[in-house]
């Protein structure tokens, strides 16, 4: 049976993919940041992570590949939005936070993952997180965030191209209806037009479908490493379920990277 970790099971979409790996017959772990969680579930497969505590991450990374040496799949479905405002107007403690838990620890929870996991050319590995917007654009509001998500995407970059036996990418999932979107609104005019565009989506449904994520999953997992490790992908804005997009990514790798062109 295939096996998968995801990071942030407590988080909607997090959830949601482990509902759908589940009906898929996956066994699957989970991590959350709730101890009341975790002591309700009592399962040997949910582990306690948190990832502004490093020590939890090793723990927990530690634990999950004792148990499931053999891992196929980790997604890493944790973020914040959190400091929304103009940049000199967050406090700067709460600007680190945020590069903590949308970056670095996210980077650290993979490094722990890589030291303890034995790689192999016959042992399909993928390593799967979130993007988010700023890749094409310079929103105001969401400098911590945006720049994490960045630095996201060229870490998949740079970790394809030193471990070629794991597939490692990145997916942008355009406007999907998860909680995060709340902080939006609690920020109110703190977050500038981000604000008043997330009220108007929030009071027209106005979002992408979220079961296009674990297709996107199905999709991923069944790609030749080669071809899409180190890329980031568009869930809403790439037709990644045309037969022809595989040999486009052959093609044009550079346009599913952060490159500057011309």
């Amino acid at each position: 049976m295939q096996s998968a970790l995801i990071v942030g099971n407590d988080s909607e979409i997090g959830s949601l993919i482990s509902k759908n790996l589940e009906d898929s017959d996956w066994v699957v772990f989970s991590t959350s940041r709730r101890k009341d969680l975790i002591q309700q579930n009592k399962s040997a497969k949910l582990y306690f992570c948190d990832l502004l505590d490093r020590e939890s991450i090793s723990l927990a990374v530690t634990t999950f590949v004792h148990e499931c040496p053999d891992w196929e799949l980790v997604v890493i479905s944790i973020g914040t939005l959190n400091p929304i405002g103009d940049f000199i107007e967050t406090t700067f403690e709460n600007w680190e936070i945020s590069l903590q838990v949308n970056f670095l620890n996210q980077l650290f929870f993979i490094r722990e993952l890589l030291r303890n996991t034995h790689l192999t050319p016959n042992a399909r590995r993928t390593i799967l997180t979130f993007a988010g917007s700023g890749t094409n654009s310079a929103p105001s509001r969401f400098s911590a965030y945006t720049l994490s998500k960045i630095a996201l995407i060229k870490a998949t970059e740079i970790l394809a191209a030193e471990y070629i036996d794991c597939a490692f990418v990145s997916l942008g999932t355009g406007w999907i209806k998860s909680p995060i979107h709340n902080q939006t609104l609690e920020a109110g005019d703190f977050a500038g037009d981000a604000y008043y565009e997330t009220k108007r989506r929030m009071l027209e449904d106005d979002f992408g479908d979220p079961n296009l994520i674990c297709d996107f999953i199905n999709w991923i997992i069944q790609q030749p490493i080669r071809s899409i490790s180190g890329m980031n992908f568009s869930l809403q804005g790439d037709d990644w379920k045309s037969p022809l997009f595989i040999e486009r990514l052959a093609k044009e790798p550079d346009n599913f990277k952060l490159r500057r062109i011309g």
